[in-house]
């Protein structure tokens, strides 16, 4: 739609988890370096890349790792033009795919938030429903300098 060429990013912790290998989970380094090649192998090939699995999310799950390794996440982060968004949780709770309850959903919202503060990483509170999409998608099309012709109704 509105001629840009975009690529969905999945999350690769999400793959795993669907797997049931949840040891491999543990392991933040691998998790990390394949989510970071998802995104580096289409890097030059499109206009915009979506995740809900920024390789940023390294720094909250892979705290006993070495100081090199948060540095590594945060230059290879800054490798790629980033535009962040923090979607606020509107909508019921779907444990499906999860491997966190409500409540360290919740608590996993504020560390993100403050990991994002305290390197100093720009983003947007947006609304986690169709007015937040219509938002997000709005202010990407017009950072590629494209007019937003089609938006998403919420239909009852």
């Amino acid at each position: 739609m509105h001629g840009v060429n975009a690529e969905l990013i999945t999350e690769f912790a999400k793959d795993l988890t669907w797997e049931e290998r949840f040891k491999t989970l543990e392991d933040q380094r691998y998790v990390w370096g394949k989510q970071q090649h998802r995104m580096w192998r289409v890097k030059d090939h499109v206009d915009v890349m979506v995740t809900d699995s920024p390789t940023l999310l390294g720094l909250i799950y892979g705290k006993n790792n070495p100081v090199c390794f948060s540095e590594l996440i945060l230059e290879s982060f800054n490798e790629f033009d980033n535009t962040n968004y923090f979607l606020i949780r509107l909508k019921e709770f779907n444990p499906k795919g999860r491997n966190q309850n409500e409540e360290k959903s919740k608590r996993l919202d504020k560390e993100i938030a403050a990991m994002l503060a305290e390197n100093n990483i720009k983003f947007e509170a947006v609304a986690g429903d169709y007015s937040g999409v219509n938002d997000i998608a709005r202010q990407v099309l017009r950072r590629l300098g494209k007019k937003m012709e089609i938006s998403l109704n919420r239909e009852d």
